[in-house]
């Protein structure tokens, strides 16, 4: 998939923690850089496609070098008026550890995105009106596996340009019981920070989170509770 110009070829670093103080990496952030100007701060849930064999977690599984995540994101509150509430069809490919991702915004019924079980039928064909709308077709078999939601801060780095942010209280509130028929709601107790640059690859926060008790590791949201769910994780 070609770069972008809403969201260029960059290389993305996490670090994550299971035990650290998720608002202390906040205010860390917010010490080294400036609040987003668009999305400062939010909910976000994003219902996560997959194959009916769940190819794209295999190829988390499996560590390959090319991957691609399929999902439609949105920011949760109150629903707008109308009823209806903005989402993004996000198609997201690494290789290694750079990443491209096209992005496609579209409106949806709030109720039904935020309540309708994974296993409804409208969900094939949302998916695939919306990839029609954009331009860039996914093929034929993709199905919502997990709906993923968590709390986000956003940054931004004045001197490199890089996006920065913390996502904690991370839980899979909706499976598709169609596919994964014994999965449970679940939580997952990690903080993880991003920092997202197509130039910088070192940032000088990193010392002060492994500090706190952060490791420089590849997480995926969708993996670890795929994983989860696979091995039989109630919560």
């Amino acid at each position: 998939m070609p770069a972008t110009a809403e969201a260029p070829l960059v290389r993305e670093r996490k670090f994550v923690s299971d035990r650290a103080d998720p608002t202390a990496a906040v205010a860390l952030l917010r010490a080294w850089a400036a609040p987003d100007p668009r999305f400062p701060e939010g909910e976000l849930e994003s219902v996560y496609f997959d194959t009916p064999s769940l190819d794209a977690w295999r190829q988390k599984a499996n560590g390959d070098a090319v991957k691609r995540k399929v999902r439609l994101r949105w920011y949760r509150g109150p629903v707008p008026a109308g009823g209806r509430r903005a989402a993004w069809l996000e198609v997201k490919d690494r290789i290694g550890s750079a990443r491209d991702k096209v992005r496609h915004r579209v409106e949806c019924e709030a109720s039904w995105l935020e309540g309708a079980p994974l296993s409804d039928p409208g969900w094939p064909p949302l998916l695939g009106r919306i990839s029609a709308e954009a331009g860039f077709p996914l093929g034929d078999g993709l199905l919502p596996t997990v709906a993923i939601r968590y709390r986000r801060s956003r940054f931004v780095c004045p001197a490199t340009g890089s996006r920065l942010s913390v996502d904690r209280a991370i839980s899979c509130p909706r499976a598709n019981g169609a596919l994964l028929p014994f999965a449970a709601p679940l939580d997952c107790p990690c903080t993880v920070v991003e920092a997202k640059s197509a130039d910088v690859w070192d940032w000088p926060f990193g010392e002060d989170l492994a500090s706190m008790g952060f490791r420089l590791e590849s997480f995926s949201k969708y993996g670890y509770f795929l994983e989860r769910i696979l091995q039989g994780g109630f919560r």
